[in-house]
């Protein structure tokens, strides 16, 4: 798919991954509909981004700001090309002592917000033929401590495009389900934590492990060029999982537990 002049929705646009990949495809000279909840981020993107870009406060986990996204992007530009799920937020803590209050915003942000756009872009999709990107996690194929919850809402995220790529597939509309590590962002500032929970200050070897925003939004823009079914940011970490999940498990407690140890124990 060549992005020249294709109308593209993003969520979570307004900083990290999101406001990188918007730069590039404008660049590429991608016509852009912008989605998140902070208007003022969004308009100092607009600002700085010109061209064909509009932007929309609102939160991918309401159904009626989801509709007010689709119908904007709509009525500005006529079409709808590619629709980016790339809104998202983290719960850092343990499984036993999750509040689930913030588990169930978590959830709804980046689960049911992803199935709310999905439903309201596919109308417009069919016409154009077009492809749905779902911004997933390497967390999703192998849940990491303390990110358990998180974990777990990107293999949803998985699942949900595994299932809807066939589903899709006889309206000629394909499915990129774009799955980064660890990014360099503010993510973790915004994310609900579990009190005593640092994962910024326990990086240690994950920082080894860890991509700027803009490689990934490079990634992203290949994918949907080259209309992938799928992309593993880091390859390996499907086959050691598949083959040495003990290793991965003592990896794990060495480098992200043992600094709770005396917490929890």
């Amino acid at each position: 798919m060549k992005l020249n002049d294709k109308v593209v929705l993003l969520t979570g646009a307004s900083g990290g991954i999101g406001s990188a990949l918007a730069g590039l495809l404008v660049k590429k000279g991608a016509r852009l509909a912008l989605m998140a909840r902070n208007i003022k981020r969004l308009n100092g993107l607009r600002e700085d981004l010109g061209g064909n870009v509009i932007v929309v406060a609102g939160d991918v986990g309401d159904e009626s700001d989801a509709e007010k996204a689709v119908q904007e992007t709509i009525g500005r530009f006529k079409r709808l090309d590619v629709l980016i799920n790339n809104a998202g937020v983290a719960y850092y803590g343990s499984i036993e002592r999750m509040n689930m209050k913030s588990f169930g915003i978590m959830m709804k942000t980046n689960v049911h917000g992803v199935i709310n756009m999905i439903q309201r872009s596919l109308p417009y999709l069919k016409k154009t033929k077009g492809m749905i990107v779902n911004i997933s996690s390497v967390a999703g194929r192998r849940a990491i401590p303390m990110l358990g919850a998180y974990s777990g809402s990107k293999s949803m995220v998985d699942a949900i495009s595994d299932a809807l790529r066939v589903e899709v597939m006889g309206y000629g509309i394909k499915v990129l389900n774009f799955c980064p590590p660890e990014v360099d962002t503010g993510f973790a500032k915004n994310a609900f934590k579990e009190s005593g929970v640092d994962f910024e200050a326990q990086k240690g070897i994950r920082r080894i492990m860890t991509l700027k925003p803009g490689r990934v939004a490079g990634m992203i823009a290949k994918g949907i060029e080259k209309e992938k079914r799928e992309v593993v940011a880091m390859k390996s970490v499907q086959p050691v999982n598949y083959l040495m999940p003990g290793v991965l498990d003592r990896l794990f407690y060495q480098f992200i537990m043992k600094p709770y140890w005396n917490r929890y124990s």
